[in-house]
């Protein structure tokens, strides 16, 4: 019994599929063929991709919030104005390249705690001479040293905001 009802559902199913192919059957123009010949202009599916004003304020937004740690607080609304001023292609470029160009200013910190009488913290800023300087002097003779271990933070975040806006007028 179970044999012959397998059967009848592997009969059953064999005639809906020979049903529907006759049903799919293409004619010769579809209501989908008359949508694609009708003069569609491209500019009009080129300015339904792109970002409204709301929506691009928003990425803009979130983009700030993510990142307010690597970036000066002072300057946030200097940044909000020059990503909005963006073109839409250059926008996307900045926000998806901007996170790998920063520097977290906690991590250099600790750094500079441990190796920066060495210049090492200076060095992943991109100050090859200011950290040779501190490397001969030893941290300045632990005045430097100590100054670097108050400001290396907003150094960072300074060095972080240089490096966005080189990427907004780079792009």
């Amino acid at each position: 019994m179970l044999v012959a009802m397998i059967g009848l559902s592997i009969a059953s199913a064999q005639g809906m599929m020979t049903d529907q192919q006759s049903s799919i059957e293409p004619t010769e123009t579809s209501y989908f063929d008359e949508v694609i010949d009708a003069s569609f202009p491209t500019e009009s599916i080129m300015y339904f991709s792109s970002l409204s004003d709301e929506e691009r304020s928003e990425k803009i937004d979130m983009f700030l919030v993510q990142n307010r740690k690597y970036l000066p607080r002072n300057k946030t609304e200097y940044i909000r104005e020059t990503l909005m001023g963006l073109s839409e292609s250059r926008l996307k470029s900045v926000l998806m390249n901007a996170d790998a160009e920063f520097k977290d200013p906690t991590m250099l910190l600790v750094v500079s705690f441990f190796l920066g009488g060495l210049g090492v913290d200076r060095f992943i800023l991109g100050e090859a001479g200011w950290g040779v300087l501190k490397l001969i002097t030893v941290g300045g003779f632990g005045v430097w040293y100590l100054v670097d271990l108050f400001i290396i933070m907003n150094k960072t975040r300074n060095y972080n905001y240089n490096e966005l806006m080189e990427l907004c007028g780079k792009y």
